[in-house]
């Protein structure tokens, strides 16, 4: 989660960083491979014309250097995402993101 908390260190990390299509826009994303859930900019979605669901509960999203934590309870649910030629459904959900649009989990890759 360095697209939060910028004191992570990137070099040390299992991560990639990519352009892909998102709401059939390119977007910067980051792959982490240690993150559980995939993620996107509350900013953009402010763009896209497409309702969250609230989660039954907050999820509590914990940074990597174990400083501090988000709650969130809005989720994007089953939406498509390009990776090159292939077409993967991901469950986005809303935080605070900057420098990246979209943050992947190895977990949405493998589906």
């Amino acid at each position: 989660m360095y697209a939060i908390d910028r004191q992570y260190n990137l070099e040390c990390s299992k991560v990639v960083e990519d352009t892909i299509l998102v709401f059939h826009q390119l977007v910067r994303i980051l792959i982490d491979l240690d993150s559980i859930h995939s993620f996107v900019a509350l900013d953009f979605m402010c763009g896209i014309n497409r309702k969250p669901k609230k989660l039954s509960h907050y999820l509590e999203v914990r940074m990597p250097t174990g400083k501090h934590c988000l709650l969130t309870d809005t989720i994007y649910k089953n939406y498509e995402i390009w990776i090159g030629e292939r077409k993967v459904l991901v469950d986005l959900v809303t935080l605070p993101i900057r420098d990246y649009d979209v943050i992947l989990s190895m977990d949405c890759l493998v589906r």
